[in-house]
C-alpha cells in the first residue's frame, strides 16, 4: 500500500466521489466475483447514504439483512473498497428505519 504522498492523493481523490459513486463501483467489482443472485438479495438492497472519514455507510432494508452482511459481505466489501482505490476504509452499516 502506498505510502506518504501518495496516500494523501488516494484519499483526497476518494474524498470526492459521492457513496453512491464509490458503492456502484464495489458492487460492479464484486458482480464478478460472486453469484448473481447474491448480488441481487444481499447488496443491491443496500443503499450508500454517506462517505465521511474514511467510513461508507449503507442502509439495508432489515435486521436481518444487517446481520446477514454483516456476517458474510462486510470483509468483502472492504477488501474491494481496498483494491479499486488502493487505500483503507471502514464500512457501517445501518438498518433503515
Amino acid at each position: 500500500m502506498p505510502t506518504g504522498a501518495n496516500q494523501s492523493e488516494l484519499y483526497s481523490s476518494f474524498k470526492n466521489l459521492s457513496p453512491e459513486e464509490v458503492w456502484g463501483n464495489c458492487l460492479g467489482s464484486i458482480s464478478q466475483k460472486i453469484h448473481a443472485q447474491s448480488v441481487k438479495t444481499w447488496l443491491n438492497p443496500a443503499k450508500a447514504v454517506a462517505l465521511e472519514n474514511r467510513t461508507l455507510t449503507l442502509k439495508v432494508p432489515s435486521q436481518f439483512h444487517f446481520e446477514w452482511l454483516d456476517t458474510h459481505y462486510s470483509r468483502l466489501i472492504k477488501d474491494t473498497i481496498r483494491e479499486i482505490y488502493n487505500a483503507e476504509f471502514n464500512l457501517s452499516l445501518h438498518h433503515r428505519e
